[in-house]
C-alpha cells in the first residue's frame, strides 16, 4: 500500500515535469494552477516520515523560505502601513478611489496570483524532488522523463520549423519567425530548456558508452547521442546568444566532472575530455551561424536592456525594504522609464529575475533566496566532488542549475513554469541526493545501503578508510 501510495505521488512530479513545457510554457493561469494542485498533492502523499534527517533540514530551508516571501506579500498589501511609507503611487490617485483603495505599501491594490501561481509552483516542485533524490531509481527516472520528454518536444519544433515557421504548435507567431520556440513563446527560454535536456541526454550517453555493461546496447548508445545532438541542434536553431554560450559551458562542464568517474588512466581521460571540447566547438561552428551573425551586429548585451538594468536599480533604491509589490513591475515602471529606451517596446518584465525580486519584494527578500540558492550550490557542489560512479543526479543538477541561474540573470527563462518546473526538480532532485552522499560521508568513501522502503540509508564509512 506504502509503495503504491509513492509511486503514485512520484508519478504525479513526472506528469508535471513531462508535461508543463508544453501548453506554451504553461504561462496561462490555468495551467499553472493545475500543475499547482497537482504538485499539491504530490508534496501531501510524500514519504516524508521514512526521510533522513538531514532532508528534513533541507525541507525546512524551502518551507523558510516560502514563508518569508508569504510574510513580505502580506505587508505589502495590507492597507494603511505604519511600518512603512505606502507607495509614492497613491498620493496621486483621485479622492474618489482613495475612499475604496486605501494606501499601501505596494503599487498595485492587490497581488496578481499570474505572479504569485509560478513562485509556488517552483518552490514545491523543490521540495517535492527532495525525496526523489533519496531514491536512486526514482532520481533516474526523473532523468529519463527530463530527456525523452524535452527529446519529443525538441524534435517536434524541428519539425515544425520546417513545415510552418511561423508557428507555435497551432498558434501564429508574434514574434521570433523563422527561429525554433518548441512548445514555448519565448525563443530564450527555449534555449534554456533545450540545453537543459541536452545535457541529461550526455549524462545518459557516458553512462551508457563508459557505465557498466548491461548500458553498453548499441541501440542504446546511438540513442543517447543522436538525443544530445537533437537537442543541441534544437538550441542553435532558436537564435539565442546566452542559450547557446551557457549550454556549451554546462556541456563541457559536465564532461569534465563524470570523465573521471568512468574513465580511470588520466591519457585516455584527456583524449576524450579534447575530443569532447573539439565536437562543442565543431557543433557550434555548423549549427551556430545565425548566433554568431547576431553576437556579430547586436554584440553580447542589447543597450536597451542595460538601460533597463539601471532603471531597475533605481527602483530598487527608492524602496529597499518592502519593494515596489509582488507582480507590480509592470505597472511601476513606466514612472520611470527614460527617454533612452523611446517609445517602442513593452518592458513588463525586467530580464533579470534577481532584479526583479528585489523589485518587487526588496532587498532582503532577494538577500533570503540567494543565501538559500547558494547553501544548495555549495551542497552540491561539495557532494559531486565525492569520488565514485553514481554522481550523474548530482553532475545534472550542478549543470541545469547553473545554467538556468546564469541565463535567469540576463532574462527571465525561471519565471516561466514550463521550464522552471524541470529546473527545480532537477536540482530539488541533487540536492536531496547530495544531502545523503555528504551527511556522514565528510571524506574518503563509503558503503551505501538500501533500506526496505526503498530509500538510502544514510552512508556509514568503511572500515580501513580514511
Amino acid at each position: 500500500m506504502l509503495k503504491a501510495l509513492d509511486r503514485g505521488s512520484q508519478g504525479l512530479l513526472f506528469v508535471v515535469v513531462g508535461t508543463a513545457p508544453l501548453p506554451f510554457g504553461s504561462i496561462e493561469p490555468f495551467w499553472t494552477h493545475l500543475f499547482l494542485v497537482l504538485i499539491a498533492v504530490s508534496c501531501l502523499t510524500a514519504p516524508w516520515g521514512r526521510m533522513p534527517d538531514s532532508l528534513h533540514r533541507s525541507a525546512g530551508r524551502i518551507v523558510l523560505a516560502i514563508l518569508v516571501v508569504g510574510v513580505v506579500t502580506l505587508l505589502q498589501f495590507l492597507p494603511d502601513p505604519w511600518w512603512t511609507v505606502p507607495d509614492p503611487i497613491w498620493r496621486t490617485v483621485a479622492p474618489q478611489i482613495d475612499r475604496i483603495l486605501r494606501p499601501r505599501a505596494s503599487s498595485i491594490a492587490s497581488p496578481p496570483w499570474e505572479t504569485l501561481g509560478p513562485s509556488f509552483l517552483f518552490a514545491l516542485t523543490a521540495l517535492r524532488a527532495l525525496p526523489i533524490g533519496a531514491d536512486r531509481e526514482a532520481a533516474k527516472r526523473l532523468l529519463h522523463v527530463v530527456a525523452w520528454s524535452g527529446l519529443f518536444y525538441a524534435g517536434f519544433g524541428i519539425l515544425l520549423l520546417e513545415i510552418e515557421p511561423d508557428r507555435v504548435l497551432w498558434v501564429k507567431k508574434v514574434a521570433y519567425v523563422g527561429n525554433l520556440t518548441g512548445p514555448f513563446v519565448n525563443r530564450n527560454t527555449a534555449a534554456t530548456y533545450f540545453g537543459s535536456v541536452a545535457v541529461i541526454w550526455l549524462i545518459l550517453a557516458l553512462r551508457a558508452w563508459f557505465g557498466s555493461m548491461r548500458h553498453r546496447r548499441r541501440l542504446w548508445r546511438a540513442a543517447t547521442l543522436a538525443g544530445c545532438l537533437t537537442c543541441f541542434a534544437a538550441v542553435t536553431l532558436t537564435g539565442s546568444r546566452a542559450g547557446l554560450l551557457l549550454t556549451v559551458a554546462a556541456l563541457l562542464f559536465t564532461l569534465f566532472r563524470l570523465l573521471p568517474s568512468y574513465v580511470t588512466l588520466r591519457r585516455y581521460r584527456k583524449r576524450a575530455a579534447l575530443v569532447g571540447m573539439a565536437a562543442c566547438l565543431a557543433l557550434v561552428e555548423i549549427w551556430g551561424g545565425q548566433v554568431g551573425l547576431r553576437i556579430q551586429a547586436h554584440g553580447f548585451a542589447d543597450p536597451g536592456r542595460l538601460e533597463m538594468y539601471r532603471i531597475a536599480l533605481e527602483m530598487v533604491r527608492e524602496r529597499p525594504w518592502l519593494g515596489h509589490g509582488a507582480g507590480s513591475f509592470e505597472a511601476a515602471f513606466p514612472a520611470y522609464r527614460s527617454d533612452v529606451l523611446g517609445m517602442f517596446g513593452v518592458w513588463d518584465i525586467a530580464h533579470s529575475t534577481p532584479l526583479e525580486i528585489a523589485v518587487e519584494w526588496g532587498v532582503p527578500v532577494l538577500a533570503v533566496l540567494c543565501a538559500l540558492w547558494i547553501w544548495a550550490a555549495l551542497t552540491i557542489w561539495r557532494a559531486g566532488r565525492i569520488r565514485g560512479r553514481d554522481r550523474s543526479v548530482v553532475v545534472a543538477a550542478l549543470a541545469v542549475g547553473g545554467l538556468g541561474t546564469l541565463h535567469s540573470m540576463v532574462d527571465f527563462s525561471l519565471q516561466i513554469p514550463g521550464y522552471a518546473v524541470v529546473f527545480a526538480a532537477l536540482v530539488g532532485c541533487g540536492l536531496g541526493r547530495s544531502r545523503l552522499l555528504t551527511a556522514s560521508r565528510p571524506d574518503g568513501d563509503a558503503r551505501r545501503a538500501l533500506t526496505p522502503d526503498g530509500f538510502e540509508a544514510a552512508a556509514t564509512p568503511v572500515a580501513g578508510t580514511r
